[in-house]
């Protein structure tokens, strides 16, 4: 799980810690990063999707009724 405090939120800080994130999984053979998120979240699919991220709707992901939004990006 990836947050930052509310007191830090548009500072870059999230932005710099997923890139160094993907720079770490490159350097370890991986090419592609997932993360989820609840539908409602508008913030964190606005954020991701600015990162590159591609989104979509997983109905039940987490068990009936419980959906998610699945983020994927390409290294």
């Amino acid at each position: 799980m990836a947050a930052t405090r509310s007191d830090r939120r548009r500072t870059g800080l999230a932005r710099d810690l997923y890139a160094r994130f993907f720079e770490l999984a490159r350097a370890v053979g991986r090419d592609v990063v997932t993360c989820i998120t609840v539908p409602t979240n508008e913030r964190s699919i606005a954020f991701h999707t600015a990162l590159g991220f591609f989104a979509g709707l997983d109905p039940d992901h987490e068990g009936p009724g419980v959906d998610k939004i699945v983020f994927r990006v390409d290294l």
